[in-house]
């Protein structure tokens, strides 16, 4: 092989080996990058991805909240689980989150946090649950 052929090759695996993406949670195994307890709940959690490539998981949105807000790290992706589709991720820019006593994630307190993939389906979700939708605490680009 001529070495402007090996060059490029290497070129293109090392820009396909750095770009920033998501890594499935593993239930049970992966621990949360903030309160460090195991990620359980298929319902709750999420992800943030620096622009270098660092993944960092969460078993829920106020522990990513908490995180991404005492990180110095630029982050390039954010995702959240969605509560009616547990285990599949949705964009944290397109998510609309609930908020309500009635939400129990596990790092919720007095008032979990759900994440939706539309807005019906939040609303609808409200109806049963109270609370109130609210504005994605990360501010994502």
């Amino acid at each position: 092989m001529n070495n402007t052929i090996v060059f490029g090759i290497s070129i293109v695996a090392l820009l396909v080996a750095c770009t920033p993406r998501p890594e499935p949670i593993q239930y049970g195994v992966d621990n949360c990058d903030y309160c460090r307890m195991t990620i359980m709940d298929k319902r709750f959690g999420g992800e943030l991805v620096t622009t270098k490539g660092k993944v960092y998981k969460f078993d829920a949105i106020e522990c990513m909240d908490q995180f991404y807000h005492q990180s110095h790290e630029k982050m390039a992706i954010a995702l959240f689980i969605d509560y009616s589709n547990p285990g599949h991720f949705i964009a944290a820019k397109q998510a609309y989150l609930l908020q309500s006593p009635q939400i129990h994630s596990p790092m919720g307190g007095e008032k979990g946090i759900a994440a939706f993939s539309s807005k019906d389906v939040a609303d609808s979700m409200q109806k049963i649950y109270g609370g109130e939708i609210i504005n994605c605490p990360i501010p994502i680009p």
